[in-house]
């Protein structure tokens, strides 16, 4: 039995889906499923595009910018998610995150 959590798509991540999720520089349809089959949302953003979301929303007045589950790599593909993702749990970086339950 597998102990370790997987990303899962939530839409089929197809060629096409690939190009543009690059393309647009985040991709947030996606769960982390823990053996226990509780899962957590996570989000990945690469440099660029997080950075205009953060000045878009100081623009429009916010306090703060945050996004639970925030991941950020430098390019969004699916390579890239599952390399990051692999570096996270080998550092335990989702212990103690709650997580919803099936």
């Amino acid at each position: 039995m597998n102990d370790h959590p997987k990303l899962e798509f939530l839409v089929d991540f197809d060629d096409h889906i690939a190009w543009d999720v690059e393309q647009k520089g985040w991709f947030g349809a996606c769960v982390l499923r823990f053996p226990d089959g509780s899962s957590l949302p996570v989000t990945f953003y690469d440099p660029t595009r997080l950075q205009q979301e953060i000045d878009f929303a100081f623009k429009q007045g916010a306090t703060c910018f945050s996004e639970a589950g925030l991941i950020v790599i430098p390019a969004v593909t699916k390579e890239n998610m599952l390399m990051a993702i692999e570096n996270l749990i080998t550092a335990n970086h989702f212990e103690g995150m709650v997580r919803s339950t099936p």
